[in-house]
């Protein structure tokens, strides 16, 4: 390499780590070749941008899983083991996370974006797919995506994922916010009324989450010692797949179990939240506390075999 002045040094490797320039940009703009600007910048102790990283337009921080100590973390991990995406590109060596929801629910892929990307700009892309109205972020990272498979999360995760072990190993009663973020990707409230002709109606609630059979034990485990719930496991997907599904019935189980994964929303500490699985908590609370029926529900009406009670469902 022939000898560089420390002034010529510093303009590439400004050009480089500042300016953003890449290496083909840079080796024209001083004509040298691009061997020559990667001697030149790891003479700097200057690392080389990955693939992702050169090609981003926006500034994504990829450290946010650096350390797991706040609840909006934890919240944002209990997210992608359920129903985010870890793409890996072998030709590109590149990591991709993804979610893609329905956009009545694109509030809560904002509040993801926004821990993501500091610029504040719109990063959620909503589309028409036939008649599917959908919405997506995509966040790429190299950096992000090797920290998210050391934490345990990898790409076609969803038949063989396991309870992340950064969360098992916190005190039980701080991993609500990681079972919240869960529950909202892939868990749901269901409201059964019970119409007898003698009797007033009643609602009936139970929750489910859906999940491989290691998480399904493990949040089933930690709400039997924490809170003292009982739920049941039982086989969701088809055979031979991994999908699960804890059950817990009872109003009274149901209420504290979301009191306790809601309760940084119910005290104003968190704003990050799925509303249309919130309301319908707050629907059961309402019914709970003042016997109020939860409204603008679509009803499917059953007679149920050697009974008078007539039995509805509101699935959700």
């Amino acid at each position: 390499m022939a000898k560089r002045t420390e002034e010529e040094i510093q303009k590439i490797c400004d050009d480089y780590a500042n300016n953003k320039l890449s290496l083909t940009k840079i080796a024209k703009k001083y004509k040298i070749d691009r061997k020559t600007v990667k001697k030149i910048l790891l003479s700097q102790s200057i690392t080389e941008r990955t693939h992702s990283q050169s090609n981003r337009i926006y500034d994504v921080d990829e450290h946010v899983f650096d350390k797991i100590d706040s609840p909006k973390i934890m919240w944002l991990l209990g997210w992608i083991v359920s129903d985010g995406c870890l793409y890996y590109c072998l030709k590109s060596n590149s990591y991709s996370l993804s979610w893609g929801l329905h956009q009545k629910d694109k509030s809560v892929l904002y509040h993801i974006s926004n821990i993501f990307y500091k610029d504040k700009k719109d990063h959620v892309y909503l589309y028409n797919h036939q008649n599917k109205f959908r919405a997506e972020l995509k966040i790429n990272g190299h950096i992000l995506g090797k920290r998210l498979k050391e934490i345990g999360i990898h790409p076609r995760k969803s038949l063989t994922s396991e309870y992340p072990k950064i969360i098992k190993d916190l005190p039980i009663d701080q991993q609500y916010a990681f079972i919240g973020g869960f529950y909202e990707g892939d868990g749901g409230l269901y409201f059964a009324i019970r119409k007898r002709k003698t009797k007033q109606n009643s609602l009936c609630a139970n929750c489910s989450l859906i999940g491989t059979k290691d998480i399904c034990d493990n949040i089933a485990n930690i709400l039997k010692t924490n809170l003292n719930i009982h739920g049941s496991i039982s086989k969701a997907g088809r055979d031979g797949t991994n999908v699960w599904r804890l059950i817990i019935n009872g109003n009274k189980q149901v209420r504290k179990f979301l009191d306790w994964i809601y309760q940084d929303v119910n005290s104003g500490a968190a704003d990050y939240f799925l509303p249309r699985k919130y309301e319908r908590y707050l629907d059961l609370c309402k019914y709970m506390d003042k016997g109020i029926m939860p409204e603008k529900l679509t009803y499917n009406a059953f007679k149920a075999p050697h009974s008078d009670d007539n039995i509805i469902e509101a699935a959700e």
